[in-house]
């Protein structure tokens, strides 16, 4: 936690960071250095700390705190529990600021979804007594003592800043209101929101003082007022001019001038249209006379940037039609999927939905049109759509076109019964939170028989925004990968290398364009199984390859596509190994294979020589290669057969071939024998220990192809003694056509 809100922090010009920043007062910039590394130690108020805020610890004024200090909780729960009715609120992964947090009464809500929470406030005598509170409950959480009208945080740092009761207590009145205004607006992310709260100075009973009318009176008359009716209130502030009460002319000149605006129409969390028709009559002849905010206790309400008004606005909960008609609380955070196998998304859907069939989860019917709302992360390039759709039970090939903010981003046309699983390019860079309307339309419908009337178009399990699929899955690079469908199990080393599959399983590629082969590289221990293993490669449904492996092998298949691909679209690679591996005992798991990398690569990617001088491994390698056993550099050791693929230009005319044979412990001499796309260009034969660099003339056939394939078959073969079992061809410095 300490280091996510020390990454909110500017950079101290010396490069030191929290809590060695600068805090802000009256506007004066100061070096709280050693100050802030004595409030990081916070510890429970003591009586003689008490007796600083107080002049007497057992005045009325103190025991009055005392039991606000103690409600906190449940106070913040209550206006938390309102603003939830009326927007979509979820705090998993999210940062929030709580400005003026008091005793931290919010951290509880806000931890107990694993978000982020940081409260601010001024006094550290309160921020003690909220650390204590926060350590009594063994709540995750920061408090950090900063002025709120300039705040020593980063641009765009919090998804939700909470701000109640706060803005009335700035004493320096209308100009460092609008400061604190103007840095909630720099520090909320775009489609964040701002939780305000504040009396109405125009409301007859004032909240602080809990008197009728003083705020109407001038300050002195005032003072004696309350002195007489609630002198405790005088003991925590010498006048009444420390609360700088708004009024709704103040408040609206204060939103204009920060740009921020209410999501709603009225400060109230409402829109007049959600009103009763009376009120809705009264409140419209108010607003003719300019009056409309007057009758409110206090403004409160959610504060937007102003230019992201209209996309925050969509997380009202008024517009959550299915969500409101299914589950009371089905209003959660929006996220970038919708996954019906993992429960309700009410609160996501707009119109077009019918309600689900059957008990569980799992898909959802459409109507001809439904609509749905998905928030991005900021890397997502693609709309990845699943489900099923009955076409054969219609009167024609059913078209599902596919929008994204009305825009059109493509379609997938069912001939019959089909469980689809597509992928669209969206049409602009989506920004971190930006809200997206996603529009599926099928055409025609399907009508049920008597008497369900209904217009049906295609089952949905999954819609879900993603980011940008590679165009090469290397588990030596990276452990995990978003291109991974089903069909593959866990690491269980250190997460890196390799990836188990089970006896189907599917990754997604993108393709650039110019590629011409896939490349799938792996091991199987196809020993261990009751009969040779069959690997068979699909691309979008069409075979490119099939492998056989009659023992544990390590592969290295380069496989011709069997079309050129299309730039930017997204293709389906499938696995299928038959029989595959049932470990014993209590794992009853189906093991596949053992995939190190899948990728599309092109023509460019193949090299006229491989050459182990230059590096240590070489991705045109195919079967027969041994592991390295020195230094990983500068030859590698066959098998009786290798094979390597080698890029022709088809002006060359010789194979060049460099290494070493152990003749000498074989039983007789050993015969190199070299095929290039399955013909013979010649042999070599030796009988004693030798170097040997050999150019062998290639027929002009031989090379017609763009990419050849190098054999090499020894024999015989070297069987070391012991327990190494492998069959030993030469050493290879360098292959190369010249």
């Amino acid at each position: 936690m300490r280091r996510h809100i020390e990454s909110l922090l500017p950079q101290h010009p010396r490069g030191a960071r929290w809590p060695a920043c600068k805090i802000y007062h009256n506007n004066v910039k100061i070096s709280l250095r050693r100050r802030m590394c004595e409030d990081s130690i916070l510890r429970p108020l003591t009586e003689q700390e008490v007796s600083k805020i107080f002049a007497d610890p057992q005045s009325e004024a103190a025991q009055r705190w005392k039991s606000y200090w103690a409600s906190t909780e449940s106070r913040n729960a209550n206006l938390l529990a309102q603003f939830r009715q009326v927007v979509s609120l979820g705090f998993a992964e999210k940062t929030v600021l709580d400005v003026g947090c008091g005793s931290a009464g919010l951290a509880s809500a806000i931890v107990a979804e694993d978000g982020h929470y940081l409260g601010i406030d001024y006094s550290p005598y309160i921020l003690r007594m909220g650390q204590h509170w926060l350590r009594q409950r063994s709540l995750r959480g920061d408090l950090l003592r900063a002025s709120g009208s300039e705040l020593p945080f980063k641009d765009e740092s919090f998804d939700y800043i909470f701000a109640f009761d706060v803005i009335e207590h700035l004493e320096h009145g209308i100009v460092q209101q609008l400061q604190f205004l103007l840095e909630l607006r720099r520090l909320i992310r775009p489609m964040g929101m701002i939780f305000l709260t504040t009396p109405n100075r125009w409301y007859p009973f004032e909240g602080h003082t809990f008197l009728y009318f003083p705020q109407y009176l001038p300050t002195k008359i005032a003072d004696q007022y309350i002195r007489r009716r609630n002198p405790g209130f005088l003991q925590e502030h010498s006048s009444f001019e420390a609360i700088k009460l708004l009024t709704p002319a103040a408040l609206q000149r204060l939103l204009h001038l920060s740009k921020l605006s209410f999501l709603h129409q009225l400060p109230c969390c409402m829109d007049v249209e959600d009103l009763p028709w009376i009120k809705r009559f009264a409140f419209r002849v108010l607003r003719a006379a300019g009056l409309a905010w007057y009758p409110m206790q206090e403004f409160w309400g959610c504060l937007v940037r102003r230019e992201n008004r209209s996309h925050v606005r969509v997380k009202c909960r008024k517009l959550h039609p299915i969500a409101l008609q299914e589950c009371e609380h089905a209003t959660g955070e929006f996220a970038s999927q919708v996954d019906f196998d993992c429960g309700a998304h009410g609160h996501q859907l707009k119109n077009g939905w019918f309600p689900p069939e059957r008990v569980q989860s799992g898909f959802r019917w459409t109507t001809d049109t439904a609509e749905l709302w998905l928030q991005a992360n900021g890397k997502e390039e693609f709309l990845s759509l699943s489900g099923y759709c009955n076409a054969s039970a219609r009167s024609g090939p059913v078209t599902l076109d596919v929008y994204c903010d009305n825009h059109w981003i493509g379609h997938h046309q069912v001939l019959g019964d089909e469980t689809f699983e597509v992928r669209f390019l969206l049409p602009y860079r989506l920004y971190r939170s930006q809200i997206c309307a996603i529009r599926l339309a099928a055409h025609p419908a399907y009508i049920a028989a008597d008497p369900d009337f209904r217009r049906l178009g295609a089952a949905i399990r999954h819609v879900a925004l993603v980011p940008a699929f590679p165009s090469r899955v290397d588990f030596n690079r990276e452990s995990e990968s978003p291109a991974l469908q089903k069909g593959w199990f866990a690491h269980e080393r250190d997460g890196r290398g390799f990836c188990w599959t089970t006896d189907v399983a599917e990754v997604w590629l993108r393709a650039k364009g110019d590629e011409r082969f896939l490349l799938v590289s792996g091991y199987c221990n196809a020993a261990d199984r009751c009969s040779p293993v069959t690997l068979r490669i699909d691309c979008d449904n069409h075979c490119v390859g099939r492998h056989r492996i009659e023992g544990n092998e390590k592969f290295n298949l380069w496989l011709p596509l069997p079309a050129r691909l299309d730039p930017l679209q997204i293709y389906s690679i499938r696995l299928r190994v038959h029989p595959c591996y049932t470990p014993g005992g209590a794992d009853l798991r189906k093991l596949g294979v053992a995939i190190t990398e899948i990728a599309f690569l092109s023509e460019s990617e193949f090299g006229s020589q491989v050459d182990f001088n230059l590096g240590p491994e070489h991705r045109l390698l195919q079967k027969g290669w041994f592991d390295y056993e020195t230094d990983r550099r500068g030859f590698r050791w066959t098998a009786d057969e290798a094979e390597v693929w080698l890029r022709s230009n088809g002006t060359q005319t010789s194979l060049q071939v460099s290494g070493y044979c152990n003749a000498s412990s074989r039983l007789r001499p050993v015969t190199l024998q070299f095929c290039c796309n399955d013909r013979k260009v010649g042999e070599h034969w030796m009988e004693q220990d030798a170097a040997f660099n050999l150019e062998l003339p290639l027929p002009q056939d031989s090379v017609s192809r763009l990419i050849c394939r190098i054999r090499l078959i020894t024999e015989p073969a070297y069987a070391p003694a012991g327990a190494d079992h492998r069959r030993l061809g030469v050493v290879i410095f360098r292959i190369a056509l010249a």
